[in-house]
């Protein structure tokens, strides 16, 4: 047993203070003292002294070592230099906060002279001069991949091409992450081609597959559709129009291959508000939604040249034997 689950494991007390006790105390204290003194050692379970010396037994002997530390000659000690990629992050990370703090690029000079001339920031460019790799280099991750381009402070930053199980990223780069203009070809042969912002897709951007047809052509934001864009999709549909986060939204039209297309408003991925609907045969249907659910419709049959009457949605939940089914609202021959 260690010896700090020795000194859990019992409690006991030097006889010869007790006999002090008792002779130096009136005869009640004496008593009392007999009492206290008096008593067998407690022995506690040996499972829970165990526990206790293997939670708190690393932190003894770290405590114990750090100590040591101090009664050791200096040319003794071991100097442990830090990584430079986290010295490297952590000036990014100062720069940022400067960045902000100052109110921007333009704003407040005096703020950002206090914070590039301090004495912890100095040391911290000082370390990267001298550990850190600056320049082309090539770098290497076992079979998995390598990256051949600038190094800014160990860090990818300038031009260069990434390669990593079957990606290949060729552009440029800052602070570690894809930033500016590159084109990444993924496992399957397709490409993302244009702006990238904090290794993300942002700005104009467009989507090719492995046979080079267009996917999408249009505004991202955050690695996300968002903005105008157009999207086809596998099964031929294609959509012309507004995206926010990756959904559909604002204004926008609808092809179906069959000649059917849609002209109307969307909300974060759900038809909402007004919008036609373009038939192969020059009919139409003019549809009114609202978070997705149909309000009212109106049809208009080519053929015939004839507008139906407008449809409510208590109207749609009838049953159509009911008598006040609106039968002549459904006009399409389609």
């Amino acid at each position: 047993m260690s010896v700090l689950g020795l000194s859990l494991g019992r409690t006991t007390a030097p006889s010869s203070l007790a006999g002090t006790a008792k002779s130096q105390a009136s005869d009640t204290l004496a008593e009392d003292a007999v009492e206290i003194f008096d008593q067998r050692p407690v022995m506690l379970d040996p499972t829970i002294t165990s526990k206790i010396a293997h939670k708190y037994g690393n932190s003894v002997r770290e405590a114990e070592q750090r100590r040591m530390t101090n009664f050791m000659p200096l040319d003794q000690q071991v100097l442990v230099n830090p990584h430079e990629l986290d010295v490297a992050m952590t000036v990014k990370a100062d720069l940022d906060s400067a960045l902000q703090q100052s109110g921007g690029a333009s704003g407040r000079p005096d703020f950002w002279d206090k914070a590039l001339t301090s004495e912890p920031f100095r040391k911290q460019l000082e370390f990267l001069n001298v550990h850190s790799r600056t320049g082309r280099f090539i770098e290497q991750y076992g079979t998995d991949g390598r990256y051949e381009g600038d190094f800014l402070y160990g860090m990818r930053h300038g031009k260069g091409t990434h390669e990593f199980r079957g990606e290949v990223y060729d552009g440029e780069w800052k602070w570690d992450q894809r930033h500016g203009w590159g084109t990444l070809t993924t496992r399957d042969g397709g490409q993302i081609k244009g702006n990238w912002q904090n290794g993300k897709p942002h700005g104009f951007v467009s989507i090719v597959d492995a046979a080079g047809k267009l996917v999408y052509e249009g505004e991202f934001k955050n690695g996300k559709r968002d903005g105008l864009g157009q999207q086809v999709f596998e099964n031929g549909e294609v959509y012309t129009g507004g995206w926010k986060e990756g959904k559909l939204h604002d204004r926008g039209k609808y092809y179906w291959p069959g000649g059917t297309m849609y002209q109307g408003m969307w909300n974060e991925g759900q038809y909402d508000g007004v919008g036609i609907f373009h038939y192969a045969n020059d009919s139409w249907s003019r549809r009114v939604y609202k978070q997705g659910l149909l309000i009212s419709v109106q049809e208009y049959d080519h053929s015939s040249r004839n507008h139906g009457k407008t449809l409510s949605r208590d109207g749609m939940q009838k049953h159509t034997t009911d008598k006040d089914f609106p039968h002549d609202v459904f006009l399409l021959t389609e």
